[in-house]
């Protein structure tokens, strides 16, 4: 079924929203006030999706894309919008999202745009498949053969055609760190092969591993095995060395951190003599930072490896805690900071924090919507007096989001 569309709004994800026949139909590759000529190819009980057939009436906004890509791998569904506009969409978003699930009539009052939106991912996953590399389709398996990205790191270009014709291995991360790249190969079996081992080298692969692991599981949860060069790498975040391991967690825009974690000891406003709990803290990047501006800090945990990898980095006033959140005894300290995976905050930990009581909550997310569920939870005997937005994504639909939450003294 063919249909002409008006895009009235983006969905999260980034794709153009509007109706046909009173039903909101989905298309990926449409800015808001579009006009377009559609193929319907999925039509669902509450929703359609569709394939733009024509546009008909561009966006003012619309820009050409740099990438020859798009439209086909679906990583960057905001490329061809002016990034200004990128950016007050992701706001106006989040403002949203607030409004309809906290209840909250919030203004992001601290806005820190990316300089950098080409070229700046530190970390990229690339799929192979029938000996092609490349992305995954929106909303597919397929694989897109691509032969560069215009978001990853420029030093990753040489290796995606170094990882052509490679049927042994179903996928390939690749990590800038301060040397070089770390490249870990993904497959059920690795053929041993020293010439490939030497291209990669050669590429600047100053660290290579494989991972073990079945198709269609790019998380690196497999048997790890180092194949060449260094085993840890350095990683410099706010003037400190880490180590940047295979499962290391860091954000993926360098630049635009810095400014995240300067937003963050902004708000957190921190004395001397106050103590911060830091929650999920990875390798305590963030609350490293923050130790220099408080009497001490505690990062929480799960992951063993990260903590092992911590301790080696992290400031003398700071201290690490394996475990998960949920089932720990939590300190009193005056400051909590919480960085959660997307998921957002569990139930426990949101009740552990009111009985706590501290006088500050700095709640990071990149997931506005889990964020804003956790927010009206705290609301009960907290308030939001400050909330920024820094954009750690450009040309997707992500944003990193900072709230300030203060303790409500009755």
């Amino acid at each position: 079924m063919n249909q002409n569309i008006k895009i009235r709004d983006l969905s999260h994800a980034g794709e153009g929203v509007g109706l046909i026949n009173e039903k909101v139909c989905f298309v990926p590759g449409l800015l808001p006030g579009e006009e377009a000529f559609v193929e319907v190819i999925e039509n669902k009980k509450n929703f359609q999706r569709g394939r733009v057939l024509e546009l008909l009436q561009p966006s003012e906004h619309r820009v050409s894309s740099p990438c020859p890509y798009q439209g086909e791998c679906g990583g960057c569904p905001l490329m061809p919008l002016e990034y200004n506009e990128q950016f007050l969409w992701k706001k106006n978003f989040s403002e949203r999202t607030m409004k309809k699930m906290a209840g909250l009539d919030l203004i992001y009052g601290d806005l820190i745009p990316a300089d950098k939106t080409l070229f700046y991912r530190n970390k990229l996953t690339l799929f192979i498949e029938n000996g092609k590399v490349g992305f995954k389709e929106q909303r597919s398996s397929q694989v897109v053969p691509i032969e560069n990205c215009m978001v990853a790191d420029e030093s990753f270009a040489p290796f995606f055609s170094i990882l052509e014709g490679r049927e042994d291995l179903f996928s390939a991360v690749l990590r800038k760190a301060d040397e070089g790249v770390m490249v870990i190969l993904q497959g059920e079996r690795l053929k041993k092969d020293y010439k490939f081992y030497r291209e990669l080298a050669e590429a600047g692969a100053k660290s290579i591993y494989f991972s073990e692991q079945k198709k269609g599981d790019p998380s690196l949860s497999g048997r790890l095995s180092h194949l060449r060069g260094e085993k840890t790498l350095s990683y410099h975040v706010m003037g400190r060395e880490f180590s940047l391991t295979p499962r290391s967690f860091f954000q993926i825009h360098k630049e635009q951190a810095r400014k995240l974690y300067e937003l963050v000891r902004d708000f957190a406003d921190l004395q001397k003599d106050q103590s911060v709990l830091d929650l999920y803290c990875g390798q305590g990047t963030l609350g490293a930072y923050l130790a220099s501006y408080a009497r001490n800090v505690i990062g929480v945990e799960v992951v063993q490896e990260a903590v092992n990898q911590a301790e080696q980095s992290i400031p003398s006033n700071m201290e690490l805690l394996q475990g998960r959140v949920e089932h720990m005894d939590l300190p009193k300290v005056d400051v909590v900071i919480l960085d959660p995976p997307r998921a957002g905050v569990e139930d426990q930990v949101i009740q552990k924090l009111l009985d706590m009581g501290p006088d500050k909550i700095l709640y990071v997310s990149c997931n506005p919507v889990t964020q804003a569920r956790d927010i009206k939870k705290l609301l009960t005997s907290y308030s939001v007096e400050k909330a920024g937005l820094v954009d750690l994504f450009p040309n997707t639909a992500h944003i990193e989001s900072v709230m300030l939450l203060t303790r409500n003294l009755s």
